[in-house]
């Protein structure tokens, strides 16, 4: 891992995941850089009920509006990291800042793409009312279509050693290849690594395959930090909550390509009841 990606809107929760961003880099030795995407609708002829004026005029509004706000508000987070980067010693990494008009939709994915990001690090927002407008909008969008892992960050979140990893799996041909990156991702810090599958209509038949496949990567990473476990219930969100709880899981890992799981578990009418209580780094793994 190389280069770090950073959205930010400069909410609390995004200032707080440019602070576990700072940590992932002196973990891993990457560069990071904050990005801001800022919609201009000055930039639009199209929009409604606009008429535009003298060109001059126009750059004059944009001069003395939002636009201005904003780099000042990145030039002072850009800052705060510095400080927090020298008070931790962690000055060698590189902090870079940039900002982009455009909607962040669209705006990040292109910047990861087009630069050759390795990893993107952003807030997740917990709070029922923004998560209905943010998270099921940008986030989500960016999970789901990046070509690199993405990694959700809740409110409040600090960084820490990540122990104990849990792969929420669908029964996928490309799980082992799967378990295999995830394991060397955090080979330096996981002790456990839990493999599981909510078994929603009792597929047992493939139950022993994936056990054996299982057991074949253990041998081939030489590890036995890998747990398997099968759970029967027709609620995925309640299975899953309660496996992180039960057994300590710092991060939880979801592969959004493949994925009925990845729906079910971000959709709307579970995200209310499963999010808000899950409050562990989420990270977006493509196979």
């Amino acid at each position: 891992m190389k280069k770090i990606l950073v959205p930010i809107d400069f909410s609390t929760n995004s200032k707080n995941a440019s602070e576990y961003a700072l940590h992932v880099c002196h973990a891993t030795g990457a560069s990071m850089t904050l990005l801001h995407c800022f919609y201009d609708p000055f930039s639009n002829t199209e929009v409604p009920n606009y008429k535009l004026k003298d060109p001059e005029d126009v750059t004059e509004v944009i001069q003395q509006g939002p636009f201005i706000e904003a780099e000042k508000d990145l030039e002072g987070l850009f800052d705060a990291l510095h400080l927090s980067a020298k008070k931790l010693e962690f000055d060698h990494i590189n902090i870079d800042k940039k900002i982009i008009d455009g909607f962040p939709e669209a705006e990040i994915i292109k910047e990861a793409e087009s630069n050759n990001y390795d990893f993107i690090v952003m807030a997740r927002n917990n709070d029922e009312q923004i998560r209905k407008k943010l998270f099921g909008s940008v986030i989500l969008h960016v999970m789901r279509n990046a070509r690199i892992p993405v990694l959700s960050i809740p409110k409040n979140s600090k960084f820490k050693a990540i122990n104990t990893l849990m792969y929420a799996s669908e029964f996928s041909d490309t799980d082992v290849e799967l378990v295999e990156k995830h394991i060397n991702l955090f080979r330096e810090s996981v002790s456990e690594y839990h493999y599981v599958h909510v078994d929603t209509h009792k597929q047992t038949d493939r139950h022993e395959e994936f056990k054996v496949a299982i057991s074949d990567i253990r041998g081939k990473l030489e590890t036995n930090t890998i747990v398997f476990n099968t759970i029967s219930d027709k609620s995925v969100s309640d299975v899953i909550s309660n496996y992180v709880n039960e057994h300590e899981i710092d991060m939880l890992i979801m592969s959004p390509h493949k994925m009925n799981i990845f729906e079910r578990l971000f959709h709307a009418s579970l995200t209310n009841k499963m999010m808000s209580h899950l409050d562990i780094p989420v990270l977006a793994f493509h196979d």
